[in-house]
């Protein structure tokens, strides 16, 4: 870090080096010319004695700037050498282009729908709540379903979250003064804005006012994206009324524009309170029922705890809370065994930073069955291209041999081969970054519109740069690195001499390195063909489950 420092202050540290020599220079002359040296005489014999345009380029190569300098040099005379060489180029730019392109495509889903975490208040503090045991009790939904009064009995829990939140996706019609259309929506707590530290574009978002009792709050609040398609980002939306499944409610306002709720795959068009939980689900009366469970619950755990320690502390009140629940009125009857399981239910306690998502849980292992597959790909493309370099190195065999001849060491050598390489790949991680966005494109085809058309974009986000140029500069290294390796050797040169195959060159790798492309060829296939199997576009749609998954 020091010398890199040292590269962007070198014109100051370059004066006070000259500085420095200049003062050992002087007193030397003097010594000298006290010792009855004639000043000229001493001046020509320091002058030799110090050394001191092998002490500049000493000092120089510790601040780095020679092999700095040197490497710009390499990169200059590497771009006018493949400039001489078009169909060489083309061809090592398109091999790399695709296997970049293609992998950097697949990270694109992969960071959106496994790693890329909630445009939330400290998202690594969320943790999702789910039942594990025996509920003996009926809902709707997907899974780690909860009732909504286990939500607000939570709540009070104050010991181990800062707040608690409960969701459910759900659909409804919606009407702006035209036809009633079908758009997804989220019907939430009162917490559920203020626990994720979510606010509003315009007006105000849902309080805890706002679903207070049943009823309470005839309110929604728009999603930024729908606001902007369907209302045309009027300033005035608030306080205008909308239908909500024909139930006159009051716009309040705008989520953040990076706000797209907790759920990857399901972005809603508004939310709704769940004290309007019967205008928004025609014909459930089944809010403070605590035996239906239907809503995914999500906590804000204190500064000071883990999951692991709020999970353990939870399970007493769990224990007390399920010997309540049992002698409550809607209690289902039970046997004996269930009644036993029942009472072995505990609460297990999960880190959500993503939030929640059945498209995650659905395309985890395929999109890094897909990623590993595309990885080991560019390899090929990398291993492919370093045989090309050397391929290449036979005609060079005389440019190389007079370099030595020169004086060039075999490092300096092998540097301006890296340099080449590097060129190349980070050129296709240009092109593979153009093509990018098309294979995202095909690859967000396979899923069904209803769960991409606004949860996964094919853009290319800084994250999606930063990634593209460190793998370009993986594929320049690991391509290039077999060729500076041999650069300058002796039997390297001979065989160049001779224009005869090389190790990396010859025709049994070569053979070789077509049959792994096959095979991994194979392997996208095979990985295309579960991504397909395990999304709901290829597969019959199933009934929701009412149990947990």
């Amino acid at each position: 870090m020091i010398k890199l420092l040292n590269w962007f202050r070198r014109g100051a540290i370059e004066r006070s080096l000259d500085r420095e020599i200049q003062y050992h220079f002087d007193r030397r002359v003097a010594d000298l010319a006290s010792a009855g040296i004639s000043e000229p005489e001493a001046r020509r014999r320091v002058a030799i004695e110090l050394g001191l345009a092998q002490v500049h380029e000493e000092v120089r190569d510790v601040w780095l700037t020679r092999w700095a300098r040197d490497f710009v040099y390499d990169l200059r005379f590497s771009a006018r050498s493949l400039l001489r060489s078009p169909g060489f180029t083309a061809a090592t730019l398109l091999s790399l282009a695709l296997g970049i392109g293609a992998t950097t495509a697949i990270y694109s889903l992969v960071d959106q729908v496994i790693l890329h975490a909630l445009p939330v208040r400290d998202p690594s503090r969320l943790v999702l709540v789910d039942w594990n045991g025996d509920s003996v009790v009926g809902g709707f939904g997907s899974w780690n379903l909860m009732s909504y009064p286990f939500c607000r009995d939570l709540q009070q829990q104050t010991r181990f979250f800062d707040g608690v939140l409960c969701r459910a996706e759900i659909q409804v019609n919606l009407s702006a003064g035209g036809d009633p259309k079908p758009v997804a929506a989220e019907i939430v707590s009162g917490s559920y804005f203020s626990v994720l530290g979510a606010g509003p574009a315009l007006g105000r978002v849902i309080e805890a006012d706002d679903d207070a009792a049943p009823g309470a709050g005839p309110v929604v609040v728009l999603s930024y994206d729908f606001w902007r398609a369907e209302f045309g980002g009027a300033t005035d939306i608030t306080g205008r009324k909308v239908l909500i499944n024909q139930h006159p409610m009051t716009v309040i306002g705008v989520a953040a524009s990076g706000f797209r709720g907790v759920d990857v795959g399901a972005v809603p068009a508004l939310w709704i309170p769940a004290s309007m939980h019967a205008e928004a689900i025609p014909g459930s009366k089944d809010l403070l029922n605590r035996p239906t469970i239907w809503m995914q619950v999500l906590g804000r755990l204190r500064a000071h705890l883990t999951s692991a320690q709020a999970q353990a502390g939870l399970q007493p009140w769990f224990k007390t809370w399920l010997e309540d629940n049992l002698h409550r009125p809607g209690f289902p009857i039970i046997t004996a065994d269930r009644r036993r399981d029942y009472f072995a239910s505990t609460l297990e306690l999960t880190p959500a930073p993503q939030g929640h998502s059945p498209l995650r849980r659905s395309l985890s292992q395929p999109l890094w069955v897909l990623f590993a597959a595309t990885g080991v790909l560019l390899g090929l493309a990398c291993l492919n291209v370093a045989g090309l370099y050397l391929a290449r190195g036979s005609a060079r065999g005389r440019e190389i041999g007079t370099r030595l001849a020169l004086g060039a060491s075999r490092g300096r050598i092998g540097r301006q081969l890296l340099a080449d390489s590097i060129l190349l790949a980070l050129g296709g991680g240009i092109f593979g970054i153009a093509l990018a966005p098309l294979a995202m494109h095909a690859l967000i085809g396979f899923l069904p519109r209803d769960v991409t058309a606004n949860a996964l974009r094919a853009t290319v986000s800084p994250q999606l740069l930063g990634f593209a140029f460190l793998a370009s500069l993986a594929a320049g290294l690991l391509s290039g690195l077999a060729p500076a390796l041999h650069a300058g050797s002796e039997n390297l040169i001979s065989s160049l001499r001779e224009r005869g195959g090389t190790v990396f060159g010859g025709i049994r790798l070569r053979k070789c390195i077509v049959t792994l492309q096959v095979a991994f060829s194979l392997i996208l296939v095979v990985g295309a063909a579960l991504l397909c199997a395990r999304s709901p576009a290829c597969s019959p749609r199933a009934p929701a489950s009412t149990a947990r998954g």
